[in-house]
């Protein structure tokens, strides 16, 4: 299988190795071997044709697989191939034919893949930016500009707005009896037990660690707590290794026109630590 070294070195292998033969065309071509060379195109395409090489060096030492950079790697490759065959030709006598076939044609190839490779870059950023990489839910960066964008439309037409915070009880201590892998595999579960009480217009974030939010446009404070009540019951049926259950604590709110979205936040979950205070595995209301 392919990863991050043999592909890199498998491309400049195989960049070199064109090339080679490539010089040895033109060495070998009876009555031309070498041409007058200008010192400054061969500079200047040479220097070019190093900072290439240098991008598939870079491109070593990240710390992502393969198939993330792909496009990238190979678009460089016959972007190497190209200068460097540009190189030669400043060298070697070699048909114009073959030297437009060989540097232009693997130019636009390789122009072609990076332009691939920034677009699926620009796609991962996009999604690296709004999706939290262990859960698939949403960051909070993200949650917070929805958040946002929920309360102006509250504002403005004087729809409900709540928010509910959650935190899994105990979980220091799911990490530390089972291994943070362990505990990965409860959060993942325990985004799968609520994604499913949700509808789709409600946001839902991964606000840190073992915390999570929730977004719930036009319901109000009676009906966010009815909805907090049925995922805290839904949690407790998740059985998961030797643990007997999972719990967590919630924290509600409902938004007040002159409040912000940090005050709103705030009260949420100062509800929340009220019921890690209370005993856990309850619903406070703020």
């Amino acid at each position: 299988m392919f990863n991050q070294k043999t592909g890199i070195f498998i491309s400049i292998v195989s960049v070199y190795l064109i090339t080679g033969l490539y010089a040895l065309y033109g060495l070998f071509t009876f009555p031309f071997l070498f041409e007058p060379v200008d010192l400054i195109d061969l500079t200047f395409e040479g220097l070019f044709a190093i900072m290439v090489a240098a991008g598939l060096l870079v491109l070593l030492r990240l710390e992502v697989g393969f198939a993330s950079f792909k496009e990238f790697l190979f678009g460089l490759s016959f972007l190497l191939l190209s200068v460097t065959t540009d190189t030669l030709d400043e060298i070697v006598v070699v048909p114009i034919v073959l030297t437009h076939l060989v540097e232009g044609g693997f130019q636009i190839i390789g122009f072609f893949l990076l332009v691939l490779g920034l677009r699926k870059w620009v796609s991962q950023s996009n999604r690296y930016a709004t999706t939290d990489d262990l859960t698939g839910i949403s960051t909070r960066r993200n949650f917070l500009n929805h958040l946002n964008k929920e309360i102006a439309i509250s504002k403005r037409y004087g729809v409900d707005l709540s928010i509910i915070f959650f935190d899994i009880d105990h979980f220091k201590k799911i990490n530390d009896s089972f291994g943070h892998h362990v505990g990965d595999e409860v959060l993942v579960l325990t985004v799968k037990q609520v994604l499913a009480q949700l509808r789709e217009v409600d946001i839902f974030a991964r606000f840190g660690g073992e915390e999570f939010v929730l977004c719930l446009p036009n319901i109000d404070l009676v009906q966010a707590q009815a909805v907090a009540e049925k995922i805290r019951a839904s949690l407790g049926n998740i059985q998961f290794k030797d643990m007997k259950s999972i719990s967590a604590s919630f924290g509600v709110a409902q938004y007040r026109n002159s409040e912000s979205d940090d005050e709103l936040l705030k009260r949420a979950d100062d509800a929340m630590y009220e019921a890690k205070d209370n005993g856990r595995n309850c619903v406070v209301v703020s």
